[in-house]
């Protein structure tokens, strides 16, 4: 793990940050070692939306607790409301 230097960019102006869910069927691939599961996931979105509504960044979590935690982490640094749909 190292550090790396660059030019920072400033954000675009944001209007608020969008939580979402979506459910799949998740299955892994056979590699003749590991046993094959599949089952049904929940993948947690975190969408920051710029004031033309459009998003710009998606974070995805599958763990329900850390999603809600970096929500309001989000929200609050940005100060910024939150949106669920």
């Amino acid at each position: 793990m190292g550090f790396q230097f660059g030019k920072w960019q400033a954000l675009p102006i944001l209007s608020h940050v969008r939580h979402t869910t979506q459910k799949r069927k998740v299955t892994n691939f056979t590699n003749g070692v590991s046993p094959t599961l599949s089952g049904n996931v929940t993948f947690h979105y975190i969408i920051l939306v710029n004031i033309e509504n459009e998003p710009l960044y998606t974070f995805s979590f599958t763990n329900e607790k850390k999603v809600l935690k970096k929500l309001n982490q989000l929200a609050e640094g940005l100060n910024l409301k939150v949106l669920h749909s």
